[in-house]
């Protein structure tokens, strides 16, 4: 599992913190080699072509909003054609891995986005996502909790507001399908 969520934090916020999350997670290794070893579990069926993890990265963002990878691509075509198309091959690597569920996809996204604290848009977006897949009000508040400790009180409680902001004004079916 945690494979997947180093993936995750390379995706989210960049390989240089991942490469942090790594150096923390091999001193853990090296200080418990003495325990037995979990076996990986196989990855769904990622394709092996480049237009079919691109084509796969796009149906995994469509499951959190139909529309949204569509409406997002045009925005990025001044700067490159190849530029959305290689963070939808992302998402095929991070969304079809099976090691993770969806929902605990979603806590990762969410720590990851709050400590950055430079991605409301995405922050709003992943939240209403958690929500929906069930995550509670009070693991959300413990996730914070965390961010607050390891990432700083300014951006937990930005990330605070916000969620704050979207239980109260939507219902919690709908909040997915808003963020920008």
């Amino acid at each position: 599992h945690v494979e997947s969520v180093l993936l995750h934090l390379a995706a989210y916020a960049g390989l240089a913190a991942a490469e942090c999350g790594q150096a923390a997670l091999d001193s853990v290794v090296t200080r418990n080699a003495h325990l037995p070893v979990q076996p990986r579990l196989a990855l769904n069926s990622i394709p092996s072509s480049r237009a079919g993890r691109i084509d796969f990265g796009f149906a995994a963002y469509r499951r959190f909003h139909p529309t949204r990878p569509e409406e997002q691509a045009p925005r990025f075509e001044p700067l490159s054609p190849d530029y959305y198309p290689g963070g939808m091959e992302l998402m095929s690597h991070t969304f079809g891995d099976s090691n993770l569920s969806l929902r605990t996809r979603e806590v990762a996204s969410i720590a990851c986005l709050a400590a950055l604290g430079s991605c409301p848009d995405q922050l709003h977006f992943h939240l209403g996502i958690g929500m929906r897949e069930g995550i509670t009000q009070a693991q959300l508040a413990g996730v914070l909790l965390l961010v607050q400790v390891h990432a700083g009180v300014p951006r937990a409680h930005n990330a605070a507001v916000m969620a704050a902001q979207l239980l109260t004004t939507q219902p919690l079916s709908t909040v997915a399908s808003t963020g920008n």
